[in-house]
């Protein structure tokens, strides 16, 4: 695995990646991963699963692993024993490669009991799209498809990324990849770090390119020091993985009114399909006109955006149980309605809310309370009712100062007037953050 562009000469003394307690070099990742295609040699061309962390070791494992020509299925540093063992159990991985939390030691190797024989595949890297519960789709990749959407550019030349998304997940390897592809430096706050001391292990080393979804974005504005935030020289700013709506991007322009706002669309099966850059909510009709440069075209059916995309995966694993795509058009499963030369993104078709056979979009209930101040957050999701089938209810993270009693008699009043009986929340709990998942996106259900 190169982890820079080859016409590139990078100096081994430049910093690689920087966390809040050591700096690697590209010299000592170069020698580590080294170091680790000997100790790993006899996982050539095996199925191999990795619990994945950026920091210098885990990037240099994954350059062993991937030079070995393993099949690579990446994990969540955090994975409990029980969760390791079913997916090497599922997917027949040899081993599994385990990387230390706190980077004060090296990989640890779990062989699993699997026959070597069984596991023989050709070399790629496979992301399990459903996190740690129920059973995960393995969407397989090649180096080359995932390097596919990264740009090299002087303007991207030795910069620094900030790594908010997890690493084993699509978006995370991109982040990853656009930065060393260019030589630049990669900031990985640690795990489980708080909102302050990502933004100020952000500022401390000079971050000029993030990027997250929408809802890590609202954590990090709400709960992070706007002292610490203002001092980040961020040159550009991406979202994505959720609904990008216009209230966060209105938040981050009036934070960082020089940094350049990216909203990019994108999935582990079809990889990048777009990006916008006008920081305006949603994306202009004349996508669908025509394919983009990069191969990539998009129609909506029924309501529902259409992709067909020359940065897709190569295909799911055999093992995963998961039927291979039918044909080059994939359903996203993401509702689109076109308006005055726009399209609006309006929620996935399984989160919608069935209130007594009126299908309720939370999305759309989100972007009509967000119109009030005094609200910093808010997920919109359905209850079961015996009566209705579904409730809609929502948590709200109010902004300081707002007085809650009066901010729930505001909300119910602006419900009132501007949606339907059945869309309107009827259970209303105020809390202190939104429940995500482990790749911080709203939890719906």
């Amino acid at each position: 695995m190169t982890l820079h562009h080859p016409r590139l000469q990078v100096d081994p003394h430049q910093p690689m990646v920087v966390t809040a307690d050591r700096t690697y070099t590209w010299g000592q990742v170069d020698d580590m991963a080294a170091q680790y295609r000997v100790k790993f040699n006899h996982l050539s061309k095996q199925r191999i699963g990795l619990t994945f962390h950026a920091d210098g070791n885990g990037l240099a494992t994954l350059s062993a692993l991937q030079a070995l020509g393993c099949n690579i299925f990446l994990l969540p540093l955090d994975a409990s024993d029980d969760y390791l063992q079913d997916v090497a159990t599922r997917f027949e991985l040899t081993a599994i490669v385990k990387l230390p939390l706190d980077q004060s030691h090296e990989p640890e190797l779990i062989l699993t009991g699997v026959d070597a024989s069984k596991s023989q595949a050709e070399s790629g890297i496979t992301i399990l799209t459903s996190g740690t519960t129920g059973t995960p789709k393995a969407a397989r990749h090649t180096l080359e498809s995932l390097s596919k959407p990264t740009r090299v550019h002087e303007s991207f030349l030795q910069t620094k990324w900030l790594l908010c998304y997890r690493p084993n997940l699509y978006a995370g390897l991109q982040v990853i990849l656009q930065c060393l592809v260019n030589g630049g430096q990669l900031v990985v706050p640690n795990h489980g770090a708080s909102p302050e001391q990502v933004a100020q292990l952000s500022a401390d080393a000079g971050v000029q390119y993030a990027s997250a979804t929408p809802s890590y974005w609202r954590w990090l504005l709400t709960f992070a020091p706007k002292s610490i935030l203002s001092t980040i020289p961020f040159k550009q700013i991406t979202l994505g993985g959720e609904i990008v709506d216009q209230h966060i991007l209105s938040r981050l322009d009036a934070l960082f009114p020089d940094a350049r706002l990216v909203h990019i669309y994108a999935t582990t099966e079809l990889g990048r399909c777009f990006s916008v850059t006008d920081k305006q909510a949603g994306f202009p009709s004349k996508f669908l006109d025509k394919p983009s440069p990069d191969g990539v075209a998009m129609k909506i059916e029924n309501g529902e955006l259409m992709v067909k995309s020359a940065n897709a995966m190569l295909n799911y694993d055999p093992r995963c149980g998961q039927k291979a795509m039918q044909s080059d058009w994939c359903a996203t499963g993401d509702l689109v309605k076109e308006e005055n030369g726009r399209c609006y993104f309006m929620g996935r078709r399984h989160d919608m809310i069935n209130v007594g056979g009126n299908k309720v979009s939370p999305v759309k209930v989100e972007e009509t309370m967000m119109q009030l101040d005094g609200i910093d957050d808010i997920r919109v999701y359905a209850r079961k009712s015996s009566i209705m089938g579904q409730l809609v209810a929502c948590d709200i993270v109010a902004a300081t100062g707002f007085d809650q009693a009066q901010l729930r008699q505001h909300l119910k009043a602006h419900c009132a007037e501007h949606l339907n009986d059945y869309e309107t929340p009827q259970l209303i709990k105020f809390v202190q953050t939104i429940q995500t998942s482990a790749a911080m996106k709203k939890v719906r259900h």
